[in-house]
């Protein structure tokens, strides 16, 4: 017997997020794993001239039996033996390295219905999926939104004074049809508003990340509920405090 151990290929994941049908997985070298429903490209399985490569399956047992599954070692489902029906939806079983952190320069992913924001180390952020309500970033409201990189942040960011390596660290946060950013002090959303929850002052979306608070020394987390934004800020006291 080969004295190889079976595991040594396994992904140690480092944080999970969930939409209504997909899942993204970061693991702790940076690669970002998805699996789940693609019929809004949210898993962006569709070819894209930016990032098109070959997606390497790892098995998931009783994904969608409603059970709980776990990932096994990286292995190629045996078409010949396999007697399942092919699937008419379109939805990867397995989760998928995506081709997009093919360096592995993921920091954190978040899911939406259906689409799905990353941010990366090198504080990027990049976005996909289903965009009616601007939730992608992208600067309009088609329908789908390949991969792309939300350039307006960069804008943003480039006009905080942010020192501290650490407070450069992008987290993100997506629900139903609206995503939020933060870095350093500052939180950014942008997507659906119809209840105001950009927070922006009026009800109409925006296809443009948005500053919607700023002055903190840092934000320490973000969520967003389907009609609702929160974040944990701390203030220039050090006392931490809900938005």
């Amino acid at each position: 017997g080969s004295s190889t151990n079976e595991n040594a290929a396994d992904p140690a994941f480092a944080s999970a997020a969930v939409g209504t049908s997909h899942i993204a997985l970061v693991d702790a070298s940076g690669s970002l794993f998805m699996l789940g429903d693609d019929s809004c490209a949210q898993l962006s399985a569709l070819s894209s001239a930016l990032w098109s490569r070959t997606l390497t399956p790892l098995q998931v047992a009783n994904m969608y039996r409603g059970m709980p599954f776990a990932v096994s070692a990286p292995s190629q489902p045996n078409k010949e033996s396999s007697t399942d029906e092919p699937s008419k939806e379109a939805h990867v079983a397995y989760p998928a390295k995506h081709a997009l952190t093919r360096a592995g320069t993921a920091f954190q992913a978040a899911c939406g219905a259906g689409h799905t924001i990353v941010s990366l180390k090198d504080s990027r952020c990049v976005s996909f999926g289903f965009n009616q309500w601007g939730s992608c970033g992208h600067h309009n409201y088609q329908h789908i939104a390949q991969v792309g990189e939300i350039e307006k942040l960069q804008t943003l960011f480039a006009a905080q004074d942010v020192s501290s390596s650490a407070l450069q660290t992008v987290r993100v946060a997506a629900s139903a049809n609206h995503t939020l950013v933060a870095r350093g002090g500052c939180v950014y959303s942008f997507g659906a508003n119809h209840v105001g929850q950009l927070g922006v002052g009026n009800l109409q979306p925006s296809s443009v990340p948005r500053c919607v608070l700023r002055g903190f020394a840092a934000v320490v987390d973000l969520a967003a509920g389907p009609v609702l934004s929160g974040a944990i800020v701390r203030d220039q006291t050090t006392h931490e405090t809900t938005a």
